[in-house]
């Protein structure tokens, strides 16, 4: 019975040193960035900004009523609907892990927290952009041919 307990404390005291790392790691590029965030978290920003470009192309005028719109635009307009709706979670996780003066110890500090504790999500989100992006090209080149 000791053995496992020993094993168990042995793998725990890994995982709490892993995440150690991780986190100094982020708060010391939050601290040495311009932006006040991680790499990855820019990159997610950036595609956030190309889908929301797209879309922003994408969308009708709010006077053209779903009834008026042939099947492939009304689904056109629901996947750049879901775009936008995902593409503005995306911004609100990455406000809350961006460190708004990245000079600052402190804010470098809550932010990497952040960015640890918000890390499922973002991975979450990015998933479904890269899907959505990929329903979107998909449907856009249906629709061009």
């Amino acid at each position: 019975m000791e053995a496992f307990v020993i094993i168990a404390f042995i793998d725990n005291l890994f995982h709490f040193i892993g995440l150690g790392k991780n986190f100094v790691a982020a708060a010391l590029e939050i601290h040495e960035s311009i932006s006040g965030s991680t790499a990855e978290d820019d990159q997610l920003q950036s595609l956030s900004d190309e889908i929301r470009r797209l879309t922003d192309r994408l969308k009708f005028p709010t006077s053209t009523s779903q009834s008026q719109l042939n099947v492939e635009d009304a689904d056109l307009q629901k996947i750049a609907t879901r775009c936008c709706s995902i593409s503005s979670q995306v911004d609100t996780v990455l406000k809350e892990c961006r460190a708004q003066n990245p000079r600052s110890k402190k804010q470098s500090f809550v932010a990497s927290l952040n960015v640890i504790r918000k890390g499922k999500e973002k991975g979450h989100l990015k998933s479904a952009l890269l899907e959505l992006k990929g329903v979107l090209t998909n449907q856009i080149v249906d629709l061009a041919r």
